[in-house]
């Protein structure tokens, strides 16, 4: 297999001159002499803590563990460590998992995922229910907060959960200006209501903040995903930018004494773009539509007698 820099050479550290830039998140193999162990290696980085390694730091770490020969391989997002029973162990600094190309798998006798590769996360529209709705608008007074919930078929093969199955905004892991106290965090809004199995309607309820200035409005972008496992642009669902709410800020409402007229009841707006109002059984939705699976099949090690110790790093900033 290959890699971009040796890190230890028949019991020594090596040193690249710098090479493969600052410290950022990286991935390394290596072995000792005997080749009685094997070291798997993840180090977090560009995040609020933590800060990554250089190419040269690596290869002093892996010296320091007993390698006899490490290399550093695909680092950066791709970054991650994944064991059967305990999911990811470190903290991929896309937020999540990347889908990548290439993996180094170690794999041992024994039961385990039946599928390794996320594919089967996907979703499709089943209704908007917000206040002042109407298609994919959502109109309310001017810094004001709006509190309702959307309808989303489970379109995939994957049962979704309360823990992990979550609403996000985008860009991925980025702040959004519309969160509000109760969403999960700025850049995670809610998770879904219930338990949801595949061909079943799970409901995701949140709040948004309305712009301050009237008349102006928000572009909400938003997706799905399961954490740490797949966003369900990587996998069946909707790609990123497809799926969005405008919220248009108005004059605050005057107190007549009256008693407020009832608000437009969602109609399907056939032939706009964004989030449709629809009955997913009617119709093929465009990001529900098959694809390809991936292929996972698990090869044996074949004669080695190995004892793998998996390290998930994190060097802190100072």
């Amino acid at each position: 297999m290959n890699g971009d820099a040796t890190l230890i050479a028949e019991g020594s550290a090596t040193d690249c001159g710098g090479c493969g830039g600052g410290r950022a998140p990286r991935t390394a193999v290596g072995y000792d002499e005997d080749k009685e162990t094997l070291w798997l290696v993840a180090v977090d980085g560009r995040t609020s803590s933590s800060a990554g390694m250089t190419i040269d730091e690596l290869a002093v770490l892996m010296d320091s563990l007993g390698a006899w020969r490490a290399m550093n391989l695909d680092g950066s997002g791709s970054t991650t460590l994944w064991t059967a029973t305990g999911g990811v162990l470190n903290a991929p600094s896309d937020g999540s998992e990347r889908t990548v190309a290439n993996h180094l798998g170690v794999f041992t006798p024994g039961s385990g995922l039946a599928r390794h590769c996320p594919t089967g996360w996907a979703a499709g529209w089943g209704s908007l229910d917000f206040p002042g709705a109407s298609g994919t608008t959502i109109t309310a007074e001017a810094g004001s907060t709006v509190t309702g919930s959307m309808s989303v078929l489970n379109t995939g093969t994957e049962t979704w959960d309360t823990t992990a199955t979550k609403l996000a905004p985008l860009p991925r892991d980025a702040d959004s200006a519309l969160a509000t106290d109760d969403w999960a965090t700025t850049h995670r809004v809610t998770t879904v209501d219930a338990t949801t199995a595949p061909g079943e309607t799970g409901t995701f309820s949140f709040s948004l903040r309305v712009p301050d200035t009237v008349g102006s409005s928000s572009r909400f972008e938003f997706s799905f995903l399961q954490e740490s496992v797949a966003w369900f642009g990587n996998s069946w669902g909707p790609e990123d930018g497809t799926l969005y709410l405008t919220v248009v800020a108005t004059e605050p409402v005057v107190d007549t004494g009256t008693k407020d007229s009832p608000t437009d009841s969602l109609v399907d707006s056939a032939g706009g773009t964004g989030l449709p109002h629809r009955d997913p059984a009617a119709e093929e939705l465009p990001w529900a539509r098959e694809r390809l699976t991936p292929s996972c099949a698990a090869l044996p090690i074949g004669g080695w007698s190995v004892t793998i110790l998996a390290i998930a790093l994190a060097r802190r900033r100072r």
